[in-house]
Protein backbone atom coordinates (compact mmCIF):
# COMPACT_ATOMS: atom_id res chain seq x y z
CA UNK A 1 0.00 0.00 0.00
CA UNK A 2 1.29 3.45 -0.84
CA UNK A 3 2.31 5.84 1.88
CA UNK A 4 -0.48 8.20 0.80
CA UNK A 5 -3.07 5.45 1.19
CA UNK A 6 -1.62 4.57 4.59
CA UNK A 7 -1.84 8.22 5.66
CA UNK A 8 -5.47 8.43 4.55
CA UNK A 9 -6.36 5.28 6.50
CA UNK A 10 -4.46 6.46 9.59
CA UNK A 11 -5.94 9.98 9.62
CA UNK A 12 -9.44 9.37 8.24
CA UNK A 13 -10.11 5.65 8.54
CA UNK A 14 -10.98 3.23 5.78
CA UNK A 15 -12.34 4.79 2.61
CA UNK A 16 -15.83 3.86 1.51
CA UNK A 17 -15.74 5.98 -1.66
CA UNK A 18 -12.87 6.30 -4.12
CA UNK A 19 -13.12 8.60 -7.14
CA UNK A 20 -10.26 8.44 -9.64
CA UNK A 21 -10.40 11.50 -11.82
CA UNK A 22 -6.82 12.64 -12.36
CA UNK A 23 -4.67 12.22 -15.40
CA UNK A 24 -3.03 13.81 -18.37
CA UNK A 25 -5.22 15.23 -21.11
CA UNK A 26 -3.55 16.08 -24.38
CA UNK A 27 -6.69 16.04 -26.52
CA UNK A 28 -6.57 19.81 -26.99
CA UNK A 29 -3.59 19.37 -29.32
CA UNK A 30 -5.48 16.89 -31.45
CA UNK A 31 -4.66 13.31 -32.29
CA UNK A 32 -2.74 14.26 -35.44
CA UNK A 33 -0.25 16.21 -33.31
CA UNK A 34 0.12 13.59 -30.57
CA UNK A 35 3.42 11.75 -30.64
CA UNK A 36 3.69 8.06 -29.84
CA UNK A 37 5.71 8.96 -26.73
CA UNK A 38 3.01 11.38 -25.54
CA UNK A 39 0.37 8.70 -26.12
CA UNK A 40 2.37 6.18 -24.09
CA UNK A 41 2.75 8.72 -21.29
CA UNK A 42 -1.01 9.38 -21.23
CA UNK A 43 -1.72 5.65 -21.02
CA UNK A 44 0.89 5.09 -18.34
CA UNK A 45 -0.20 7.95 -16.08
CA UNK A 46 -3.96 7.55 -16.50
CA UNK A 47 -4.20 3.76 -16.36
CA UNK A 48 -1.42 3.07 -13.88
CA UNK A 49 -2.65 5.76 -11.50
CA UNK A 50 -6.16 4.35 -11.59
CA UNK A 51 -4.89 0.81 -11.01
CA UNK A 52 -2.66 1.82 -8.10
CA UNK A 53 -5.36 3.73 -6.21
CA UNK A 54 -7.88 0.91 -6.64
CA UNK A 55 -5.19 -1.57 -5.61
CA UNK A 56 -4.50 0.45 -2.45
CA UNK A 57 -8.10 0.91 -1.28
CA UNK A 58 -10.07 -2.06 -2.62
CA UNK A 59 -8.87 -4.66 -0.07
CA UNK A 60 -10.22 -2.66 2.89
CA UNK A 61 -13.50 -2.03 1.06
CA UNK A 62 -13.79 -5.75 0.38
CA UNK A 63 -13.02 -6.56 4.03
CA UNK A 64 -15.70 -4.09 5.19
CA UNK A 65 -18.20 -5.40 2.65
CA UNK A 66 -18.81 -1.81 1.63
CA UNK A 67 -17.41 0.65 -0.86
CA UNK A 68 -17.87 2.45 -4.13
CA UNK A 69 -15.22 3.09 -6.76
CA UNK A 70 -15.76 5.52 -9.62
CA UNK A 71 -13.15 5.72 -12.37
CA UNK A 72 -13.44 8.73 -14.67
CA UNK A 73 -11.13 8.21 -17.62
Amino acid sequence: MSTTAQKVRRELGDATVLVNCAGINVAARGLAHLSVEDFKKVLHVNLTGTFLTVHAFLPAMRDMGNGTIVNVI
